[in-house]
C-alpha cells in the first residue's frame, strides 16, 4: 500500500472513531482540553531522589534496551518520605552514544501512583543532562521553558514539570549528583486531556492537518529555530486525531537555536550553517491564517518573556536568559516588518510539511 492510501485509511478510522458529534473541532482551530493531571499543573520544582543501576543503563545502547529496576523518592505534602517501585530505560540514539547520562523513560504501575502526587503519570520521557556539567543542566532549563512558550501558544501541547533530581547508584547507594530535570507527559496521556487518539502513521501532507495548529506549530519552530522535524516523517512531531481532525504537536527542542547546544548542528541538507539561523520549515497556508497567527504570538509576547523572570526563569543563568531573549527580539522584529515575515516565512512555506 502507498503511504498516501495508508494516510487515508487512517484518516477514515479517526472519522468512525469520532463520529459527527465532534466535527465543529475544525472550525474552532483548537480542540477543548479536558482538566490535566494536577502533577503537570504545579510550576515549583519537585524534589525527587532516582535510583538505578546508571552504569548499566549507560551501556545499554541496543536498538531495544531492557527495562531496569529502580525506585523514585519524595517528601509528601505531610513532609513524611516516600518511595514508589519503578522501572527505567535508556531511550535516545545519539544521546546513548554520545552522553554520560543517557535519556530515561520511567515506567510507574498506575496503582502505586494513585495516593501520591505523580497520579496520572505512567511512562513519561525524564529530560536531563547530557553531561554532568553547568551548561548542560542550562540546556535542560532552556528547553523545559520552550515546552512553557509552546503551551501557552496552544492547548495542543505536551505539558512538562520542572524536577530537581538526585541521582543514586543502586549498587553503591552513593550520591551521583543532583541536577535538574523534567518529565514530559506521555502521548497517551496527551490524548487522554484532548480527547483524541495518537496516530502513528507517516506520510501526511499538510491538507491532512488541521491548518492553524499547524501554521502555529511552524512559526514556533521558526521562533525557537528549530529545523530539526518533520510532520510526515513524524520526526519530533506527533499526530492526534480528535474528531474528525488531524492535529500536530512537537517535541524535541534540544537542537534548536533558543537552546544553542554545543553538539547542536541543523541536518546538513539545509542552506544554514548553525542552529542558530533561523529557516522556515513549515507548512504553507492561507495569507489570513498566518496573519492571525503572527498576532496571538504579538499578543503572547510580555507571558512569553515573563516566563524567563518568574520562579523557573530565575534558576537559568542570566546570561542564557539575555541572549534567549535578544534571539526572541529578533524574530518579532521580523514579525513585526510585513516585508521581512512574507520572505522569511510566507514565501518559504513547504507543502509536505
Amino acid at each position: 500500500m502507498n503511504p498516501r492510501a495508508a494516510w487515508a485509511l487512517a484518516l477514515v478510522g479517526a472519522t468512525a472513531l469520532a463520529g459527527p458529534a465532534s466535527r465543529p473541532a475544525r472550525a474552532q482551530g483548537t480542540p477543548s482540553p479536558t482538566a490535566p493531571a494536577a502533577f503537570y499543573d504545579a510550576r515549583a520544582p519537585m524534589a525527587l531522589t532516582l535510583t538505578a543501576d546508571f552504569a548499566s543503563l549507560r551501556r545499554d545502547r541496543q536498538d531495544d534496551p531492557p527495562w531496569r529496576a529502580a525506585t523514585v523518592g519524595f517528601t509528601d505534602s505531610a513532609g513524611a518520605p516516600v518511595t514508589l517501585p519503578a522501572r527505567v530505560r535508556a531511550r535516545g540514539l545519539w544521546r546513548r552514544r554520545n552522553c554520560e547520562m543517557p535519556p530515561l523513560r520511567l515506567d510507574f504501575a498506575r496503582s502505586v501512583v494513585a495516593p501520591t502526587p505523580l497520579a496520572g503519570v505512567n511512562r513519561p520521557k525524564l529530560v536531563q543532562f547530557c553531561q554532568d556539567a553547568r551548561r548542560p543542566e542550562q540546556y535542560v532549563l532552556s528547553e523545559f521553558q520552550l515546552y512553557r512558550i509552546y503551551a501557552l501558544l496552544t492547548p495542543v501541547s505536551h505539558k512538562a514539570r520542572l524536577l530537581r533530581v538526585t541521582y543514586v547508584d543502586s549498587s553503591s547507594r552513593k550520591v551521583r549528583t543532583t541536577r535538574h530535570a523534567f518529565l514530559l507527559e506521555e502521548p497517551q496521556a496527551l490524548a487522554r486531556r484532548l480527547g483524541g487518539r495518537e496516530l502513528d502513521i507517516k506520510g501526511s501532507v499538510s491538507d491532512d492537518l488541521d491548518e492553524r495548529t499547524r501554521v502555529v506549530m511552524g512559526v514556533f519552530q521558526y521562533m525557537i529555530g528549530n529545523t530539526d522535524w518533520s510532520s510526515s516523517g513524524l520526526h519530533n512531531v506527533e499526530l492526534f486525531a480528535i474528531g474528525a481532525v488531524i492535529y500536530p504537536v512537537a517535541y524535541d527542542f534540544d537542537h534548536s537555536g533558543a537552546v544553542d547546544a554545543h553538539y547542536a548542528l541543523p541536518p546538513p541538507q539545509l542552506p544554514i550553517r548553525t542552529v542558530r539561523q533561523r529557516l522556515f520549515r513549515g507548512a504553507c497556508g492561507a495569507d489570513t491564517t498566518f496573519t492571525e497567527v503572527f498576532e496571538h504570538f504579538r499578543a503572547n509576547r510580555e507571558a512569553i518573556y515573563a516566563l524567563y523572570s518568574d520562579e523557573v526563569g530565575r534558576l537559568m543563568d542570566p546570561g542564557v536568559v539575555r541572549r534567549t531573549l535578544r534571539y526572541f527580539d529578533e524574530f518579532y522584529a521580523i514579525l513585526d516588518d510585513p516585508r521581512t515575515a512574507r520572505r522569511e516565512i510566507l514565501d518559504r512555506c513547504a507543502a509536505s510539511q
